[in-house]
C-alpha cells in the first residue's frame, strides 16, 4: 500500500494515476470519493468549498467500503488520513488487515508553489482563502497523520518541483529502494 501526502497541489491525484497506469495500482482517492458525496450532500460541498477539513465519521466509513471492495490489490490511498484521528482509524485497519508493505510517500513543495499551482488549476474550491485553509490542515493536522503511520511504514520525502515525469521518476526511485 502507498499513502501519498502532500501540500494541496503537491500532485499527489497526478503521481497516483501515473502509478495505477504504470504501476497496475488500484486509486482510492479521498478526494473524488467526497466530491462523489458531495453531490448528494450539500453541507458536505459547502464545508468543502470553504477549504474545511472533512471529518473522519462521513469519510471512514467511505474509505473502508473501498478497502474492503480491494482486498488486498495493490493500493494507493490519495488525500487519506488527515488528521491524527483518521491515521489512527487508518492504523487499525490495517493492525487488522495487514498489506505486505506500508510506503508513506510525502511529496514536497512550498507554499508559495502550491498557491502557483492551484491558481493555474482553476477548480471551484481553489480560492485564496480555502487553499490557505488547506495549507494550515496540512502543516497542522496531515503532519501529525504522518508522523503516526511513519511508525510502522516506510516514509519517503520526495521533493514534488518540476516537472510531472520528474517527480514521477523521483516516486519510482523511492518505491523501489533508491533515494530520491
Amino acid at each position: 500500500m502507498i499513502i501519498l501526502f502532500g501540500k494541496p497541489g503537491a500532485g499527489k491525484g497526478t503521481q497516483a494515476d501515473l502509478l495505477v497506469k504504470e504501476e497496475h495500482y488500484v486509486l482510492v482517492g479521498a478526494g473524488e470519493l467526497l466530491r462523489t458525496e458531495a453531490e448528494h450532500n450539500p453541507a458536505l460541498a459547502e464545508a468543502m468549498n470553504a477549504g474545511k477539513l472533512v471529518g473522519g465519521e462521513i469519510l471512514c466509513p467511505l474509505i473502508q467500503k473501498q478497502l474492503e471492495s480491494f482486498g488486498h490489490k495493490r493500493i494507493i490511498l490519495d488525500g487519506f488520513p488527515r488528521d491524527s484521528v483518521q491515521a489512527q482509524w487508518l492504523k487499525g485497519q490495517l493492525e487488522q488487515n495487514p498489506p505486505e508493505r506500508i510506503d508513506l510517500v510525502i511529496l514536497e513543495i512550498s507554499d508559495d508553489e502550491v498557491l502557483d499551482r492551484l491558481a493555474r488549476r482553476g477548480r471551484a474550491d481553489d480560492t485564496a482563502a480555502a487553499i490557505q485553509t488547506r495549507i494550515d490542515i496540512y502543516n497542522n493536522e496531515v503532519t501529525k497523520a504522518i508522523e503516526l503511520l511513519g511508525e510502522a511504514a516506510n516514509v519517503y520525502r520526495v521533493d514534488g518541483t518540476g516537472s510531472v515525469d520528474e517527480v514521477h521518476g523521483r516516486v519510482i526511485q523511492v518505491l523501489n529502494g533508491s533515494t530520491a
